[in-house]
């Protein structure tokens, strides 16, 4: 999630469905309107409400910025995106090229953490990956060989909400972990149906620090193009010694708050005496039909 001027986006990705549509997703302020270049030349976009209301977290409405990337998008630089509100333009967010063309694939991962511990003798690689049909993983090193470990996927229930134009598996997440920590590169192989993708991924320490330190660079500066330097000071600080700003890795977390099986297990055969009633009871302001029908239709 980026903050910026008067777009609030939260996630971008390319349509499972449309293989050249882009989707910038999040919350535009009100009297704010969207605008985007190529390479500095007028590009156009669609602008999609999610919904009508403001959501006062955020200052705006739930808003979808879609794109159609033209296929020889790696012959390109950059996508710009503007905001124009009171009468003032600004930038809001920016893509390379080269960063699209990698997203663009029928195989769409995200890569939630890639450590490499020489104290623990640890490889780890958490994220997920979604197709249209369920995706499967499995790993080797540069020179063929299977290395000792885990290759094991697990439920992501916010993956599947993320992708709303089509079906995907809640098996979606992927956490790798090998030990001993591998001397050579670890090549992961991701498959859907007829479709494949290789990437591959460092195991010394020393090139994956400098791998994250690259990428926070990036951030950084980023943020301070969009916020100014008071902002990333305090940003920078929330993240060294706020213990509340500490990464949550997500394959660890849900192991602590899903049921076991043996634990379902014991729910399904428990009976009451007299059957429970559930009132459900949900506060609505304006909400749009098809979300309130999507609501009733899960209970």
């Amino acid at each position: 999630m980026i903050v910026n001027n008067g777009f609030l986006i939260k996630n971008d990705r390319f349509s499972l469905t449309e293989p050249d549509e882009y989707i910038l997703r999040g919350w535009l302020k009100e009297r704010a309107e969207l605008s985007a270049t190529l390479d500095g030349a007028p590009f156009p976009l669609e602008v999609r409400p999610v919904t009508n209301n403001v959501d006062e977290r955020y200052g705006g409405a739930e808003t979808m910025a879609v794109f159609r990337i033209p296929a020889d998008i790696e012959r390109h630089r950059l996508l710009k995106v503007y905001v124009s509100r009171d009468g003032s333009k600004r930038l809001c967010f920016r893509i390379t090229a080269k960063d699209l063309a990698d997203k663009m694939g029928p195989i769409k991962i995200f890569v939630d953490d890639h450590t490499v511990s020489a104290k623990d003798g640890l490889f780890r690689l958490q994220g997920w990956a979604v197709a249209k049909e369920p995706v499967s993983v499995s790993v080797r090193l540069s020179d063929g060989s299977v290395p000792s470990g885990k290759v094991e996927m697990y439920q992501r229930i916010d993956v599947v909400d993320l992708f709303d134009e089509c079906p995907v598996s809640d098996h979606s997440g992927f956490n790798i972990e090998l030990r001993p920590v591998p001397t050579q590169d670890v090549i992961v192989t991701f498959k859907a149906g007829d479709k494949g993708l290789e990437k591959t991924y460092k195991t010394g320490s020393a090139a994956v620090k400098a791998e994250r330190f690259s990428h926070l660079a990036k951030k950084g500066t980023e943020y301070f193009r969009y916020n100014g330097l008071k902002a990333l000071t305090v940003k920078a600080y929330d993240k060294l010694f706020n213990p509340a700003m500490k990464p949550v890795i997500y394959a660890d977390w849900i192991k602590k708050h899903l049921p076991t099986e043996r634990q379902l297990q014991k729910q399904r055969a428990d009976v009451f005496e007299k059957p429970p009633l559930f009132s459900i009871v949900v506060p609505l302001y304006k909400t749009p039909g098809e979300f309130l029908d999507a609501l009733v239709d899960t209970v």
